[in-house]
């Protein structure tokens, strides 16, 4: 492939809900393009994009793809994304190194909150709307075109409209140019021609919205347009490429990607009114020196930086690394890993056309490409010649939604585990890795059921290892609600030293969150103050398994006010032993009570399951704490909810709003359990240390 300047490269992201048929569209643009020689399917397993083997099983893709065509004298940098939430990491990483964007849209289903969503990724760049699959039952152009007006941007405006619809749709207007483009059954031969006489009045209409919406960004060409002044197709074409490419305007085609109907002219609409990477403002990146943010703009005639947006492992090449040559150029040779102050070797580099490497020399400023086999560069990774002194902005993932413990089935596999995973959670940034000494369990958090079956499955088909699935431990606490008195006294001889530790401690419970507080208020040296600490120690020992369910002590103050010792056996280890024993009684005897993680849970879902997702809240004994407009037809509900009831809550919440609705969970505080589901707890735990013992 040649080499492009800077002002030919067009970076631009598919997004848009699952199905919607953005692969589709990176397909047709192969074909197009003639980067492929066949318009590759989904369904049929031939597509380029979708090339993973969990792809082929799931028929939908799963991880972010880049598919490079040149269309225009331009080098297209297409970035395929997943639809679904449950790989939303990679929407949100591709989007970030584009300069552009098209949101794809169902034709039957219009704008959900999976679009909205979508659309927040990329906010304020420039972008085009695409309602593909005109051709299915109950496909309407104008209900999806008035709902991205009232949800994604009221600056949406179409300049290509469909000829017919569902089973009669056949072709598309172009309204700029005033022709009819269809197709055949095969997608593979087009036709361009004057517009059908019965489509007139409905094009006047439209092509009238498009010129005024043109004029308006443009203050002497709405001054000619007031006074009647007639305005060339030139200057509104000039116009709205200019509009464009600021954000100002977002044109809206349509068409059926399977069959290559309207793709023509998205891909003509993205190299003439998106904007190239040279063109893009208010980049922001850190100057390393003074760890102060900066002005930066992409430009080939600065010293080399490069910004590492994902790693892929692959079986052959090993570690991948897809890059944005941010300035200058990308060349072989050694360069530095600005983040880790290492160095790397390259020997290669590519553009990548889904699985298949296209050779490069070198790579530009704004161009984006892969490279293989470096040592310790990761995801968020600012590469760069010596000089610079540049690192650019991390990529913010989201928290993950949900989580399993996973217990690999032999020891083998347990001294594998550790590193599979971590080479996972390189690769995948939204996937979490905790080990829980608590509970001695791995847990792997993600975005959603489906996320976790992946990882899971990786583990077994790259390194071999069997894991058993369980639910993670709620990390209960345990204290007390009562004032009490305890005395306890350590005393033990056994022919040689003996051993005399005595204590009289009071209890109080404390306010949620306030901790462990211990007090010295021993007077007239009934106990020495170099026994006091061990004291201390033996409670909070103690802390760390109360007498309910062995959960940890938490909120409690202790007051050491009495004890006695003895001047030989007296011994740092005979007043913690004491200090433990007395804790132990006291909480025996101020009613101990199990307190449970209550989370704070913000629900985003369309206003007409409002009703549903109120009343199962309450039914997770939740506390509806208020609710806000979130997008035009999309409430957010805020509630605190025990954590013990948020357990695979992304499925049911997603059963419940048809695929629509999204949330965010954090701990908020810790709060005494009903009695009911503490003899749950209760019982629950000794069941699960019984099983443990055996």
């Amino acid at each position: 492939m040649k080499l492009y300047d800077s002002d030919k490269i067009r970076n631009v992201v598919l997004l848009g809900p699952s199905g919607a048929g953005k692969t589709s569209i990176a397909e047709a643009f192969l074909f197009n393009s003639g980067a492929n020689n066949r318009l590759g399917s989904v369904d049929s397993g031939t597509s380029v994009c979708d090339f993973l083997e969990e792809e082929h099983e799931k028929k939908m893709s799963i991880s972010g793809k880049l598919a490079v065509n040149e269309w225009n004298e331009c080098k297209i940098n297409l970035l395929d994304t997943p639809g679904s939430p449950d790989f939303q990491g990679e929407a949100i990483r591709m989007s970030y190194v584009a300069d552009g964007f098209v949101l794809v849209l169902d034709a039957s289903s219009g704008v959900d909150a999976q679009a909205i969503k979508s659309y927040e990724y990329v906010e304020g760049k420039a972008g085009l709307v695409f309602i593909n699959k005109m051709e299915v039952e109950r496909a309407n152009f104008n209900n999806v075109l008035s709902q991205v007006k009232e949800r994604i941007s009221s600056t949406a405006i179409p300049i290509v409209i469909p000829m017919g619809l569902e089973k009669d749709f056949v072709g598309v207007i172009d309204l700029i140019n005033e022709k009819a483009i269809t197709a055949d059954e095969t997608g593979k031969n087009l036709t361009i021609s004057e517009i059908p006489e019965e489509y007139a009045d409905e094009v006047a209409k439209y092509k009238e919205q498009l010129i005024e919406s043109i004029v308006e960004t443009d203050e002497s060409m709405m001054e000619k347009y007031l006074e009647g002044e007639d305005i060339s197709n030139e200057l509104l074409i000039n116009a709205f490429v200019n509009a464009s490419k600021k954000g100002q305007l977002m044109g809206v085609l349509c068409g059926n990607a399977s069959k290559n109907i309207g793709v023509l002219k998205l891909m003509d609409f993205v190299t003439n009114y998106l904007p190239a990477p040279t063109e893009i403002e208010n980049i922001v990146a850190i100057d390393e020196e003074t760890n102060e943010e900066i002005e930066f703009k992409i430009e080939t005639d600065k010293d080399f930086t490069a910004f590492v947006f994902k790693t892929m492992s692959e079986t052959q090449s090993g570690e991948s690394a897809y890059f944005k040559v941010m300035s200058g150029k990308f060349k072989a040779g050694e360069i530095r890993n600005v983040t880790k102050n290492s160095f790397e070797r390259i020997n290669n580099i590519f553009s990548l056309r889904g699985k298949d490497k296209v050779d490069c020399s070198e790579l530009i400023a704004g161009d984006i490409g892969v490279t293989v086999k470096l040592k310790s560069t990761g995801t968020n990774d600012t590469l760069s010649s010596s000089k610079n002194f540049v690192e650019h902005k991390k990529i913010k993932f989201p928290e993950a939604l949900i989580a399993i413990a996973i217990v690999p089935k032999t020891q083998a596999d347990q001294d594998k585990l550790g590193t599979a995973l971590n080479k996972l959670r390189d690769e995948d940034p939204t996937m979490r890795v905790v080990f829980n000494p608590e509970f001695l369990q791995t847990i792997v958090s993600g975005m959603g059921e489906q996320h976790l079956n992946v990882v899971i499955n990786r583990l077994k088909k790259r390194n071999g290892l069997e894991v058993e699935v369980e639910k993670p431990r709620i990390a209960y606490r345990e204290t007390i609600r009562n004032s009490v008195k305890t005395e306890k006294k350590y005393k033990k001889q056994s022919g040689g030293k003996g051993q005399y530790g005595h204590c009289l401690l009071e209890m109080h419970p404390l306010e949620r969150g306030v901790g462990f507080e211990f007090v010295d208020k021993i007077f007239g040296g009934s106990i020495p103050g170099k026994y006091v600490p061990s004291i201390e120690k033996g409670c909070r020992e103690s802390m760390e398994k109360g007498t309910l369910a062995g959960y940890p002590v938490i909120d409690i103050k202790v007051v050491v006010y009495d004890g006695s010792f003895h001047p030989v056996d007296s011994s740092d280890m005979a007043f913690k032993l004491a200090g433990s024993m007395a804790f132990k009684d006291g909480m025996d005897k101020a009613s101990p009570v199990i307190l449970e993680p209550i989370m704070e849970v913000e629900v985003v879902i369309p206003d007409e399951f409002m009703g549903d997702i109120m009343g199962d809240m309450n039914g997770r004994r939740g506390r509806i704490m208020g609710t806000e407009a979130y997008k035009k037809g999309f409430t957010k509900v805020k509630s605190t909810v025990p954590e013990s009831e948020m357990y695979k809550y992304i499925n049911d919440l997603r059963s419940m709003t048809q695929g629509q609705g999204t949330f965010t969970m954090k701990l908020d505080h810790y709060e005494e359990c009903p009695s009911n589901v503490q003899e749950k707890v209760v019982a629950e735990t000794k069941k699960l240390e019984e099983e443990s013992d055996k």
